[in-house]
């Protein structure tokens, strides 16, 4: 067969020499010659091979299968390969944009059922990107049924030595008995993956590794150089799994030794990493390789495993590195996830892990760091981490366990409501090897001062509602914002405002404080409703990963967004408690001069 379509490719060289837009449609009614929507191929392969570089393949919506079981689609170098039309389209933009419309399937035998029933005849890949180069593009398909278990990976496309990007398509449903349920990357070159979903593709080894769910990639040889370069751009990955009897990783994402790693406006939910004795990533497992994770979500992702002592696993993130490969998240959610240690990230890396405008919040770790476990030189930066749980009982490091001779910073961040055992105490929210974290402008519950550091608070930040609607922590509706008069407000440092390095907000200045928050609003916004209590000049960051937007109503005194006669009780409450609230008249101080205050905040309303 791939003779045949080497020598079809060759005697097309001629005809097609100087067509730009290659046509196909798999109910075209004419000369089968690929030159008009009319005349279009009704067989995909034979598009791809008359394709020659600078083509593009335009594919019409229907159904198509690759060649034969251990034949799949060769995309040709330096073609772009766009689905969605219905057919007599003259431009590009007038395709739809719905990539199910057009499907590239792997059910040869068209009998797939549900649970992977019936899979074992169905094409080891879908598509095969050998030896391509970056401008080598896959746009608007869907990728679906593909089964390897011949060639153990990438159930529906495999990169061999080369480079490409992958656009606007779905995986659905595919799988690979050892890495990369839907796709493989070996020894790759820059390898995009832009607006795509992947959802319910797997890795099933039995033998005894599973590694990448849905993406798999490694260099491919036993060599210690790293090779290629992985980026993934506002994709969501729900409910993939990698499966092994002994091992698993990355029950989304498998990476090992690439040169780089990025994950950006992503999301991640119900991703699962499952073996009998170790498994790590429920959603991504990097292996001696540098990543940048940001502006992402990560849901309920779970890491499972019958071995009660395994405890470097990572809910949502698994990273692990013998060389200086740093880790940085940067505007990221972690909501819910679950492991044996690390409930939402591990770490444990030469390099340096970094934490920076970040949620790490009602997640949940069997041993150490119902948060996170990092054994490397820790920073978190104006970050919340609250509400985890160890269900074992350990009352130390419930947010972050920082086993590390390099020690833990914290700066401008909130630590609050990480528990076990009921206990929420200093030693619950953090724990530092070194006995000796550096701590500053944070909010720590049951804050004893033995840590030291400047602008350090314990008292309650206030969030709006942090088990939402469901009174449940960790979901998606949990609202982590800060409350009108919360002592976190304007309560930071600017000094200790990191860097815009991973340029947030896209302007091209990674020379910039961190100009945007958790929600991507906006940082140093004034707060006129309450005192400056951070280092700086005015306006000053607030405290943790959100940015309040607008000025505390002094009149609004319980918080509820009205101004009532209720807000009396509540002022009257402050003031016996000497809360932040009580101060009407912006003294610094809670007296009766301060009643007089809040009449006149009434009157004047907000």
């Amino acid at each position: 067969m791939r003779a045949w379509i080497i020598g079809l490719a060759a005697a097309s060289v001629v005809l097609n020499a100087s067509a730009d837009i290659i046509y196909v449609n798999v109910n075209a009614p004419g000369a089968n010659t690929g030159m008009s929507w009319t005349d279009a191929y009704t067989d995909l392969a034979d598009a791809f091979a008359s394709a020659q570089a600078g083509d593009q393949i335009w594919v019409a919506q229907g159904t198509y299968f690759p060649p034969s079981k251990t034949m799949p689609f060769l995309i040709p170098s330096k073609v772009e390969v766009y689905g969605g039309f219905t057919g007599g389209e003259t431009l590009l933009t007038q395709r739809s944009a719905d990539p199910a419309i057009t499907i590239l399937s792997g059910d040869l035998n068209h009998d797939d059922l549900p649970g992977f029933l019936n899979r074992n005849d169905n094409a080891e890949t879908i598509a095969l990107f050998s030896l391509t180069e970056a401008s080598t593009i896959l746009d608007g398909f869907t990728l679906r049924g593909g089964y390897s278990t011949t060639n153990n990976n990438g159930g529906a496309v495999d990169f061999v030595q080369a480079a490409g990007t992958i656009i606007n398509c779905r995986f659905v449903d595919n799988a690979a008995i050892r890495k990369g349920g839907a796709v493989w990357i070996d020894r790759g070159g820059v390898v995009a993956i832009r607006g795509c979903g992947f959802l319910n593709n797997s890795v099933r080894s039995v033998i005894s590794s599973g590694d990448g769910g849905a993406i798999g990639m490694d260099n491919g040889t036993s060599g210690l150089t790293n090779v290629g370069t992985l980026m993934i751009e506002d994709c969501d990955f729900i409910g993939n799994t990698a499966d092994g009897p002994t091992f698993a990783s990355g029950g989304a994402i498998f990476v090992d030794r690439a040169v780089s790693v990025s994950v950006v406006g992503s999301s991640f939910e119900d991703n699962l990493a499952s073996a009998g004795d170790i498994a790590e990533g429920g959603a991504i497992s990097i292996l001696d390789s540098p990543l940048d994770a940001v502006r992402c979500t990560f849901l309920k992702n779970n890491t499972s495993t019958t071995d009660t002592v395994s405890i470097e696993n990572g809910g949502a993130i698994h990273h692990s590195a013998n060389d200086a490969f740093d880790f940085n998240v940067v505007s990221c959610r972690f909501l819910g996830n679950e492991s044996q240690g690390g409930g939402a990230i591990y770490v444990n890396t030469d390099g340096a892990f970094r934490l920076v405008g970040s949620l790490v919040a009602g997640n949940t770790s069997y041993f150490m760091g119902g948060g996170i476990r990092s054994l490397s030189a820790t920073t978190i930066d104006s970050s919340t981490i609250a509400f985890n749980t160890c269900t074992r009982g350990l009352e130390t490091g419930v947010g972050i366990t920082c086993v590390s001779i390099d020690g833990l910073t914290v700066r401008n961040s909130i630590l609050w409501g990480n528990s076990s055992s009921g206990s929420a105490a200093e030693a619950a929210q953090l724990s530092d090897a070194t006995m000796s974290p550096s701590i500053g402008y944070s909010c720590i519950e049951g804050l004893t001062g033995a840590f030291g550091g400047p602008g350090n608070i314990g008292v309650d930040p206030k969030f709006f509602d942090a088990d939402g609607n469901d009174n449940v922590f960790g979901t998606r509706d949990d609202n982590y914002l800060l409350r009108p008069f919360s002592p976190c407000i304007d309560a930071g440092s600017n000094a200790a405002l990191p860097n815009d390095n991973l340029d947030l907000d896209g302007d091209g200045n990674t020379g910039e404080k961190l100009p945007l928050d958790a929600a991507s609003m906006s940082r140093q916004i004034e707060d006129n409703g309450v005192a400056n209590t951070g280092q700086g000049a005015t306006p000053i960051v607030d405290v943790g990963a959100f940015e309040r937007q607008q000025d505390s109503c002094l009149a609004d005194t319980n918080s509820d967004g009205v101004v009532s006669p209720a807000d009396f009780s509540a002022w009257v409450a402050a003031f016996n408690t000497m809360a932040p609230e009580c101060d009407q008249n912006g003294d610094g101080s809670c007296t009766p001069a301060d009643f007089s205050a809040w009449v006149a905040n009434y009157n004047a309303g907000c």
